[in-house]
């Protein structure tokens, strides 16, 4: 490919391809008729870069390349997309010369109007111009009168903004336009729009808020586009502006259209970061604004050193020529201090005269900073915990309460953190529980007394104690915690004979065999006839006949 290839579309979507902005409106201006030289200038790039775009765009399939189309006739193809095919398709029609518009107006006289005989008569066609030969003109079809030259009806052209075309009609002419008519101050809002479009997304670059409903996108699509239009720049000239009045205005056309569709503007959103909220706004530029106040105290009473060169001596001033003129005292010519030493000077430190804050406002400020930082890390930790409840995760969510809590007490955290701990604690119960009772149905007691034991702690229950104190003394485990558990357990239900039969059996363990009595004694008033607890208090009471003896 080279600067006189010609492109023609394919026909696919362009949102289906993997393209940036400015490929898309590389992609929009190919019509089967500007050149790559054209389709440059009108992009705002050089012909390498519009070579390397054509070549993507060929890969993908977008376009394709167009047979060459002879020097003679390039011209007048462009301004006649329908040239030969109207010949070919109205033979009964005349000759219409394609190089009759650029026809000098001192030769639209009689020479216009000369007769053009049929080739089977063996009769030459003079010129339009006046200059002999048939080159580049086709043959006559079926009439042997001569007919006048008539001006084709052009086809219409592809709807495009009028800045393109006459960008096109520039590069076709031979003329670039250099000459740009527009104020100083529209080229320089143009510009410094232009530069910041790829840093802006569709809201911004709209000028609206992230929730502006469809009526507010398009009041400010029209206001935006009022300014920015490229027909409102119609009949001037541009120069290096067009392309950046052709960029901005594209952009403009797909945030519109990106938002006021509800699919494709779900889509992007998607894409967005987490738009700040006004309290995270508020307390950034507060703390912001205390961080210059910090830093500009720091910079002003950190001493500064003084370059030697800054020191040098003044001369004393050219002695009087006249004794009897006394010149009037100035300042500038006061005595001047005696020269420093080099070495002196370059050691010498100097303190700023600057302002600094007391003590109390720097004690404020350091206090405020704090402040402003714990709250920046509740807000991480509730912003946690909230996305953490959207995947119902609500052990991790209630951690993240819990820990946000930590830093600032705030009665709508506490009750947000009430709320899923409850929820939080019965799905530790139950994961705990189903874990504990596996655990012992295969006689792993260590695993069984850490599971009953969590299951307890997310829900206080005398069944879970009593089962966590068993599986504890059944492992070889701390019988000191294993009691407190039985206890625990009842204390939460003391009409329950088998809770006291497993603290009397821990005491046992234990060797506390005087508590393991008392114990038993108790049960047996509550159920006398209970034949497990008359047998453990019939061993509790030989074992301690026996320490006796």
């Amino acid at each position: 490919m080279n600067g006189r290839t010609i492109l023609k579309s394919t026909g696919c979507d362009p949102r289906s391809l993997p393209l940036d902005v400015r490929e898309a409106f590389f992609l929009a201006q190919v019509d089967g008729v500007v050149t790559l030289d054209e389709l440059a200038a009108v992009v705002g790039m050089d012909l390498d870069g519009a070579l390397t775009m054509a070549a993507k765009l060929l890969g993908l399939s977008a376009v394709a390349v167009r047979e060459s189309v002879p020097p003679s006739l390039a011209g007048a193809e462009r301004r006649s997309k329908h040239g030969s095919g109207a010949l070919e398709r109205h033979a009964r029609r005349a000759v219409v010369d394609p190089r009759a518009e650029l026809e000098p107006t001192s030769l639209r006289g009689s020479e216009r109007r000369s007769p053009l005989v049929s080739p089977a008569r063996g009769e030459q066609r003079s010129s339009v111009a006046g200059t002999g030969g048939t080159e580049g003109l086709p043959p006559r079809v079926g009439r042997a009168h001569a007919t006048p030259l008539r001006r084709p009806t052009p086809r219409p052209e592809r709807r495009r903004s009028r800045g393109a075309i006459g960008a096109a009609s520039n590069v076709a002419t031979g003329t670039e336009d250099v000459v740009c008519e527009l104020d100083d101050a529209t080229v320089a809002k143009i510009i410094a729009l232009d530069a910041r479009l790829e840093k802006r997304d569709h809201y911004s670059l709209l000028e609206i808020e992230r929730g502006a409903d469809k009526k507010t996108i398009k009041r400010a699509y029209f206001r935006l586009s009022a300014t920015f239009h490229p027909d409102r720049f119609f009949g001037k000239r541009l120069g290096s502006a067009r392309a950046a009045v052709e960029r901005i205005f594209l952009r403009f056309t797909e945030a519109h259209d990106t938002l006021t569709a509800p699919d494709r503007r779900a889509a992007y959103d998607a894409t967005l970061p987490r738009e700040a909220a006004p309290s995270e706004r508020r307390r950034s530029n507060r703390m912001k604004r205390i961080s210059r106040e910090l830093g500009a105290v720091t910079k002003e009473n950190a001493p500064r050193r003084r370059s030697s060169k800054g020191l040098r001596a003044v001369e004393a001033p050219p002695p009087v020529a006249s004794p009897s003129v006394v010149p009037p005292p100035d300042a500038s010519r006061s005595v001047a201090p005696p020269p420093i030493a080099p070495s002196v000077a370059s050691s010498s430190v100097v303190a700023s005269p600057a302002k600094t804050l007391g003590p109390e406002r720097m004690r404020q400020l350091r206090a405020a900073m704090g402040e402003i930082e714990a709250q920046r890390k509740v807000d991480l930790l509730v912003t946690a915990a909230e996305e953490a409840l959207r995947t119902n995760d609500v052990v991790t969510a209630a951690n993240n309460y819990r820990l946000a809590l930590s830093y600032r007490e705030d009665p709508r955290l506490r009750e947000k953190y009430e709320a899923c701990d409850g929820r939080a604690r019965v799905l530790r119960f139950e994961k705990n529980v189903t874990a504990a009772r596996a655990a012992a149905r295969d006689a792993r007691w260590s695993d069984a007394a850490v599971f009953f034991a969590r299951a307890h702690e997310a829900r206080p229950d005398a069944d879970m104690a009593a089962r966590a104190g068993h599986a504890l003394r059944m492992s070889g485990g701390d019988l000191t915690e294993a009691a407190a558990l039985a206890e625990r357990a009842v204390a939460l239900d003391a009409k329950c004979i088998a809770h006291r039969i497993t603290l009397a059996e821990i005491y046992v363990a234990a060797n506390r065999l005087g508590a393991a009595e008392a114990t038993t004694s108790r049960a047996l008033v509550l159920a006398p006839r209970d034949t497990r607890l008359k047998e453990l208090a019939a061993m509790i009471a030989q074992r301690m006949s026996s320490n006796r003896s």
